[in-house]
């Protein structure tokens, strides 16, 4: 998700793990294809990831409701893990 949020296309064919289909090739295409930090403010987050924090909003009411109190634990991948897929192009090493 955060990959999308910054303009990089992935996929998760069945079987082949993840997938990003025109990874970064050079230093050069990090600045030309992904926002720049002075973007990236909280009303970009809002715009690109607020499906994610309302879904997070959601569980968390539906929780209280229910008097669940243990911790909400979600998945994302590191930042070195989301890099190597954005460069790598895929969360296999020999593809």
């Amino acid at each position: 998700v955060i990959a999308e949020a910054l303009g990089i296309e992935v996929t998760m064919p069945g079987g082949v793990g993840i997938q990003v289909p025109r990874p970064l090739a050079s230093p050069e295409e990090v600045s030309s294809r992904i926002p720049s930090i002075d973007q990236i403010n909280e009303a970009f987050v809002e715009e690109k990831l607020g499906h994610v924090l309302e879904a997070v909003r959601q569980i968390r009411q539906k929780m209280r409701e229910e008097n669940k109190d243990i911790p909400l634990i979600g998945f994302s991948a590191a930042p070195w893990t989301l890099l190597f897929y954005m460069v790598g192009g895929s969360s296999r090493k020999n593809t």
